[in-house]
């Protein structure tokens, strides 16, 4: 449709970039309404500030460097392209500034480099094309736009003559294609590619062989056969070789119109093969909603980082489905797409052969039976929808875009993200952003607080959790990168005596425990924390799960960015000061308990253990060994208790213990106001309750000993309370039954025996389980389950000092610059490759 007149819609952005041959920002995406769309803008002026304090030394180099090059006709440097102003803009310290403005773009770098190379500061450089744009126009992922529309080319609505503005809150429906590719190896030819996607639901594989045929197989003529569901083969597409293959690859995307590409691997696999192919047959990578072509950028050390491999499809993105899998909470003992898929589907491929069986059954099929090939290449693009699906991976991704803006490829890229956002809330308070210092060293922080654990086995222990501690701690002491700047500025003597000084320094900052101060006025962060809190409550009330979870942790990886020298916010004090609060909370909950007369077991950045055990209560007086403990000493490692006292506790009322954590964080409010004078955002609940609760011995005190009492910390067992008619659970932290770095049978057996020694008033059925797992054992019955999988980060040849097992493993397989998950055993001669064994397994080890 085309009109003269003016249209307003609303949308989200899917991709925004600077195509320097229009000279244009492009931005393409979605509107609500289900179109696509594009709308191109001019660039904003080039900008950058210098202290005030040198505007007229470098007034004076300007006109030197003018004076110079006087018949320049396009980026020079001289006072006439150059506009130095006072847009009430301020350094990130807070010092005031002058803009360095220009439209011309090479006379701005001309100008700033002239600045940097006399010793001038330059800050807000790192804001430039498209970023800059969406910053300054506060849009992140809504926006409205409003102008002239006609139909394009590869868009269903060109919008010309517009502007835009942010509309958070708007969402589109964007579509979604999975990719896989199969290809002839080590020649790396495409065979085939299947191209699957929902919403409509759609697929087409396109095939190479001049010499196969597929029975009702489609012509490629026209779109018209590419719709699923189809008892035939219409959806398979024959082509005579590579090249026509490539071409119609592109044209079925351009036909589908996706916003997000996806596949498992697809960026360092799929697309690294298609790009080069491309390339080799001389056809355009040409599979975005632009004239201009896509680009493969390939993995490269950069700044003594790894930065992984991306692909540029304008007006699309491109998702992997393995990466986002990665940043889920689920963990996985293969990543590889069949393990995942039958864990979390319960099917996989449809030939479960790997490494070189796997190319040798696709090589015969390929030959044989192309009809099985085609099915097993397009079950794969299937299967990773299937799994997105499922863990609602494309739903958060696009929700941590839209409250960042740091762009769907971007998204789940936590110090990407911050800079972002952050950069926004600088701009609207009128502050550039500083530059990266490169070389500048971060520590980061030490871990969280651990309360040293009492070892044994306990009953009715309950478990009190700090909520999002973190991120309350710099919402309520004002912890922030500009606020830290900003203090470090004040005067630290105000002339009058040691007394006044202290008195003022703390009506103006806020002092953390690591020393650390922050100036009052609410910080960009905490402002930031303060919304996204209320939005995150909001979305919890109206049953949105997956936007309260992408809230959740993104506000938790704030930490550790501010810790991360690859961030330019970042500082060893800013990590020190959230962690000395953290620590200051936790010490706080256990001295409450503990004057209560409970004993705190053990105590984890943001959670305390509680024995709910005290004198006087579970209808008895308290033996001497109870007294004792109250008071603080150190308890005997206790035996296992018989059933009626591993009944809950009398104390075990949700609405008694959510009282008591209501008044420890009035005491906590209290303590905070008066020693800070700070509004606390700090809150302590209740969590969940053990009946049984285990914290095993530290491993160098199973002797006796001066530390035989200690127990492990960040492993424990227990078993939950049950509620509602729902049956007891065992639950597992950090102990062998919860790494998948163990053999299966580690894991069952301590997760059985757990359970066993929980519910039994003997410890005999234990005993008696024991002797059978060893008989099992030694009589070969669980073999199958003594399989070591560990995945090789690294390439076998880069290790040099030290050489685990699986590596060693993976060099005797014949490895070389190669990844993956490693299987192996302990046999008499040590680890061998399962299914390659040349010595009996050594059941002792």
């Amino acid at each position: 449709m085309n009109s003269d007149l003016p249209e307003t819609a609303e949308g989200c952005v899917v991709h925004a970039w600077y195509d320097g041959r229009r000279k244009l920002i492009q931005i393409l995406g979605r509107l609500s309404d289900g179109r696509s769309f594009a709308v191109g803008l001019e660039p904003p002026a080039q900008a950058a500030g210098i202290d005030r304090a040198y505007e007229e030394r470098f007034r004076e180099l300007l006109a030197r460097e003018a004076a110079r090059s006087p018949g320049r006709k396009s980026g020079h440097v001289s006072d006439e392209s150059i506009r130095l102003a006072d847009r009430g803009f301020s350094l990130f310290d807070g010092r005031p500034c002058v803009s360095i403005e220009t439209d011309d773009e090479r006379g701005f770098e001309r100008a700033c480099a002239l600045a940097k190379n006399n010793g001038i500061p330059v800050a807000g450089l790192s804001m430039k094309g498209a970023q800059a744009a969406l910053v300054q126009l506060g849009i992140r992922y809504g926006l409205s736009v409003t102008g002239k529309c006609r139909t394009g080319r590869r868009v269903d609505a060109v919008f010309t003559d517009a502007s835009i503005a942010p509309a958070h809150r708007s969402r589109a429906p964007l579509s979604v294609l999975s990719i896989d590719i199969e290809t002839e190896e080590p020649s790396g030819k495409i065979r085939c590619v299947a191209l699957a996607m929902r919403n409509p639901e759609r697929k087409t594989l396109v095939f190479a062989g001049p010499d196969f045929t597929v029975p009702n197989a489609g012509t490629g003529e026209t779109g018209e056969n590419v719709e699923a569901g189809s008892a035939s083969r219409d959806w398979i597409v024959v082509t005579p070789d590579e090249r026509s293959l490539l071409l119609e690859v592109s044209r079925r995307i351009a036909y589908f119109d996706p916003d997000i590409l996806t596949g498992w691997n697809v960026v360092d696999f799929d697309f690294l093969r298609l790009s080069a192919a491309c390339a080799r047959c001389g056809v355009p990578f040409d599979y975005g909603r632009s004239v201009e072509e896509g680009r493969y950028f390939p993995a490269e050390q950069s700044g003594g980082r790894m930065r992984s491999a991306s692909v540029f499809l304008p007006g699309r993105q491109v998702l992997d489905g393995l990466r986002l899998v990665r940043t889920g909470w689920e963990r996985y003992d293969s990543y590889s797409l069949e393990s995942v898929a039958q864990k979390e589907l319960g099917r996989g491929k449809t030939e479960a052969a790997d490494g070189k069986n796997k190319l040798a059954e696709l090589d015969r099929l390929y030959a044989e039976d192309p009809l099985s090939f085609c099915e097993y290449c397009m079950n794969d693009a299937v299967l990773v929808l299937d799994i997105l699906d499922k863990k609602e991976l494309i739903p958060h991704t696009i929700e941590r875009a839209a409250l960042t803006g740091a762009g769907l490829d971007k998204a789940w890229t936590s110090v990407a993200s911050f800079e972002r956002i952050y950069a926004e809330g600088l701009y609207a308070r009128r502050i550039f952003p500083p530059e990266f210092e490169e070389g500048r060293k971060v520590s980061g922080a030490a871990g969280g607080t651990v309360l040293e654990p009492a070892s044994g086995m306990f009953s009715n222990v309950a478990v009190f959790d700090f909520r999002s501690l973190y991120p309350s701690v710099m919402r309520t002491f004002n912890i922030d990168p500009h606020a830290y700047e900003r203090a470090l500025r004040l005067p630290r003597e105000t002339g009058g005596s040691a007394e006044s000084s202290a008195e003022h320094a703390a009506d103006q900052t806020i002092a953390a425990p690591n020393g650390a101060r922050f100036v009052r006025e609410r910080g960009v962060l905490p402002e930031l924390i303060d919304d996204w809190f209320g939005e995150r409550i909001a979305a919890i009330e109206r049953g949105d799960d997956g936007a309260a979870f992408v809230y959740k942790i993104l506000m938790n990886s704030f930490y550790g960015v501010l810790g991360t020298p690859s961030c330019r916010y970042a500082r060893t004090e800013l990590a020190g000061a959230i962690t000395s609060f953290g620590k200051m909370c936790l010490h706080f909950a256990r001295d409450f308990f503990t004057e209560r007369g409970y004993r705190v077991l053990y105590g984890d950045t943001d959670s305390v253990f509680v024995e709910l055990e005290r004198a006087g209560e579970a209808g008895g007086e308290a033996s001497a060994e109870t007294a004792g403990e109250s008071a603080g000493e150190a308890p005997a490692d206790t035996s296992v208790e018989t059933a009626a006292q591993v009944r809950p506790h009398p104390a075990f009322e949700p609405e008694r213990l959510e009282r008591l954590a209501d008044e420890l964080n009035r005491e906590l409010s209290v303590h905070i106001r008066e020693k800070w004078n700070c509004e606390s955002h700090i809150g302590i609940r209740f969590e969940k309750l053990y009946t049984r609760f285990f914290i095993p011995r530290l491993r160098s005190a199973e002797a006796d000993g001066e530390d035989a009492g200690r127990g492990r910390a960040k492993g424990y067992a227990g078993m939950l309370a049950a509620r509602d008619g729902a049956e007891a659970e065992v639950e597992i932290k950090g102990m062998e039954a919860a790494r998948s770095d163990y053999v299966p049978l580690t894991r069952r057996f301590q997760r059985e025996l757990l359970r066993r020694i929980f519910a039994s008033d003997s410890t005999a059925e234990a005993s008696a389980y024991i002797r059978s797992i060893l008989e099992q054992l030694y009589g070969g019955e669980l073999d199958g389950e003594l399989v070591f999988k560990k995945r090789l980060a690294r390439t076998p040849e880069s290790y040099s000092a030290n050489t685990p097992p699986h590596v060693r493993v993976a060099k005797a397989l014949g490895w070389k610059n190669r990844r993956g998950t490693v299987e192996y055993l302990i046999t008499l001669n040590g680890a061998e490759a399962a299914g390659r064994e040349t010595a009996p397994i050594d059941y002792a080890w």
